[in-house]
């Protein structure tokens, strides 16, 4: 069973998908996707747990919004846990990660445990690798205001589909423009200038995820980095960057087990 609400902000509103009954999850999408992207995972968790998710500021339903800040966009997942009332799992993926962080720095009292997929860590970013110069790159060309060619170069560092992947439906493809350009023109600069505050997560459970795919690619590096960093747990998922989305039973799966230790 799925239920949608909008959950009210400072200059709009989100829109939000609760699955399930249980102790609460929230799960944070990335760059280019919106709360589609966790469906399939979302009604699989939603066996053991009341799962949310919603579309950022800025993606899919949620276009009001005229904010884009990493803090604003912390605010906006405190409102939602205060609407749950209850400290919530947070299960978030690639730039939904920084937020995840911030949130469980700002606020650590609203986080029960962090599970963070392919996460992003400037400075675990090995800066002489092929990634970090093509990022560089991305960033000129964003401050151009050549948002679709910024994007067009992006998309690459993510990584191929996983061969078992579904398609994506129309509706789920239908926001992929607003999402990019959304991406690129309030988040690219902010996320991939960001790095973790290792103090302040001290006492945050954390487990990185990363992508058994991933191996010859800055994300992997990033991951292993970040998981020294935090004194974090790695776990490895199958499939790719998207994993999530591309093999969803076996996402849910591992994310489950992690939460339910």
């Amino acid at each position: 069973m799925m239920d949608t609400f909008f959950s009210p902000v400072s200059d709009g509103k989100l829109y939000c998908r609760k699955y399930g009954q249980g102790l609460p999850i929230i799960l944070i999408h990335g760059a280019c996707v919106d709360s589609d992207f966790f469906h399939d995972t979302a009604q699989i968790l939603a066996r053991q747990f009341s799962v949310y998710t919603y579309d950022r500021r800025g993606y899919g339903r949620s276009n009001s919004c005229t904010d884009h800040t990493i803090l604003t966009q912390v605010e906006d997942v405190v409102g939602l846990i205060r609407q749950i009332s209850t400290p919530c799992h947070i299960v978030a993926h690639s730039g939904g990660t920084v937020i995840a962080m911030e949130l469980a720095a700002k606020h650590p009292s609203l986080v029960r445990k962090l599970v963070l997929h392919e996460p992003i860590d400037t400075e675990c970013m090995d800066i002489e690798c092929d990634a970090a110069k093509t990022l560089d790159e991305i960033g000129k060309i964003i401050r151009t205001g050549k948002y679709n060619k910024a994007i067009a170069k992006f998309l690459p560092l993510i990584g191929e589909r996983d061969v078992r992947a579904r398609d994506a439906t129309d509706e789920e493809l239908q926001h992929i423009g607003q999402n990019c350009r959304c991406f690129a023109q309030h988040e690219f600069d902010q996320f991939f200038s960001y790095s973790a505050d290792a103090s302040a997560l001290a006492n945050i459970p954390i487990t990185i995820g990363v992508g058994e795919q991933s191996r010859d690619s800055h994300r992997w590096t990033v991951a292993h980095g970040l998981a020294h960093k935090l004194n974090a747990g790695l776990i490895f998922y199958p499939g790719a960057h998207n994993c999530a989305f591309d093999l969803p039973r076996e996402f849910a799966y591992l994310t489950a087990g992690i939460l339910l230790e």
